[in-house]
């Protein structure tokens, strides 16, 4: 009977400690599974776990350099959200609005339980996809297009004018015309294009230089007008204050009347 009592209680003990950690959590994808999501649109990241009642969840998303591994960025912390694009659905799972091309990384779900016990998810790895995109190269009358994407882009297709032009890495344009380049491609994520004018450039005539000969002899007209204007005032004024030609004619008149010299004279 003391047997059977003792054993009991060792059953009694094991479902305690049972019922203690029996809390886990697991994403609903592989270990290291990658999660594929469009640029722009929104992505649930599942996380399931069990019981239902008396935990706390946080995500995080991780890098290379993050030691230990599951320490990285918090979105959700302990059921606060962070971060306005994230949110907690579903019971546990992540809520990504409007990725963004920095949104790809890995993921991880950590689950607290009422006793403060953790247990970490799956790591997910989150891949975002978005259109292509391009650079563009001018070399002379030769454009290339550079695109980028993901998924990378195998074939760029060109047109001019709006006339498609044959699969090359690059096409040559007339500069005597304006033209209007565009290069397209398309992935899994959609179709993007970049389109370019291309207009001959203008060249305007060197400035000529300066006659300045012209602006000497100017100078040297105006200098000349200047000098005589001069002598023709200084000759002015001469004949205008000059004694007349009768001066002398006039002083013995003057002598005669009235019997002496003129005040002109005495003086």
């Amino acid at each position: 009977m003391l047997y059977g009592n003792m054993r009991r209680r060792m059953l009694y003990l094991m479902v305690l400690l049972m019922s203690a950690v029996e809390i886990y959590a697991d994403l609903n994808t592989k270990t290291n599974s990658t999660q594929q999501a469009l640029e722009g649109a929104n992505t649930t990241l599942v996380c399931t776990f069990t019981p239902e009642d008396g935990i706390d969840i946080t995500w995080s998303i991780i890098d290379e350099s993050d030691v230990p591994v599951y320490n990285g960025k918090l979105l959700i912390s302990r059921n606060e959200v962070l971060f306005k694009r994230y949110d907690l659905v579903d019971q546990a799972s992540l809520l990504i609005s409007n990725v963004r091309q920095s949104d790809a990384g890995t993921y991880v779900c950590s689950i607290y339980s009422s006793a403060d016990k953790l247990s970490y998810s799956s790591p997910v790895t989150l891949n975002v996809l978005y259109i292509p995109r391009f650079s563009i190269r001018k070399q002379g009358n030769s454009i290339r297009c550079i695109p980028y994407g993901n998924p990378a882009i195998d074939q760029v297709e060109y047109y001019i004018n709006g006339t498609k032009q044959p699969n090359l890495e690059q096409v040559t344009i007339d500069e005597r015309f304006c033209n209007l380049v565009t290069c397209s491609a398309e992935n899994v994520a959609g179709n993007g294009n970049r389109t370019e004018l291309y207009c001959p450039t203008v060249k305007t005539a060197p400035e000529k230089p300066k006659d300045l000969g012209n602006q000497t002899l100017v100078g040297v007209l105006t200098s000349i007008l200047i000098f005589l204007s001069l002598s023709v005032v200084m000759v002015i004024v001469y004949l205008a204050l000059r004694p007349g030609p009768d001066f002398e004619q006039k002083e013995g008149r003057y002598d005669d009347l009235f019997d002496g010299p003129s005040p002109v004279s005495r003086i």
